[in-house]
């Protein structure tokens, strides 16, 4: 759906131009095409693609833990403020030295909603619109490793 037709009356339609005069359109809904007079039109807008908008959730206390094995657990949520589902979700800690070097990276995936795939691929790594996951990372950082500070990123993507 490309473009969002908003009516005189309020009414907003949305599809795709298909075909254009200066009397009329034909648009290309997901229930059918329509034609619409022009004159009843007050706002033609572009419309933005569904997308998953997946941020930090910092409403909840995300928790570090040095275990005693020196390991470091990092616990945190998720959220999905977009439109869109976000599939095999993934939440990246970067380790970073004191000249701006990085020095070592790890991930893991959300505990989120089991999904089956077309290609029958079944992933609990998804987060649909509004919903929110938390996320467990364990790393074991090597005693050698001097770290300055500590960056992180979700990375996500999308499937039908």
């Amino acid at each position: 759906l490309k473009h969002e037709i908003i009516m005189k009356n309020g009414t907003i339609i949305q599809g795709t131009i298909i075909f254009e005069n200066t009397d009329q359109m034909i648009i290309k809904t997901r229930i059918g095409q329509l034609t619409i007079e022009k004159e009843f039109i007050a706002e033609i807008k572009e419309s933005k693609p569904l997308e998953p908008l997946i941020k930090f959730d910092y409403t909840k206390q995300v928790e570090e833990r040095i275990n005693d094995d020196l390991s470091s657990t990092y616990i945190g949520q998720v959220m999905n403020t977009g439109l869109r589902r976000g599939d095999f979700v993934r939440v990246i800690y970067h380790f970073w030295a004191d000249d701006t070097e990085p020095v070592f990276s790890d991930s893991c995936f959300i505990s989120g909603q089991n999904v089956v795939y077309l290609n029958g691929v079944v992933s609990d790594a998804s987060l649909a619109p509004t919903e929110s996951a938390i996320f467990n990372l364990n790393i074991n950082l090597p005693n050698s490793l001097k770290y300055e500070y500590i960056t992180k990123e979700i990375h996500w993507d999308t499937f039908d």
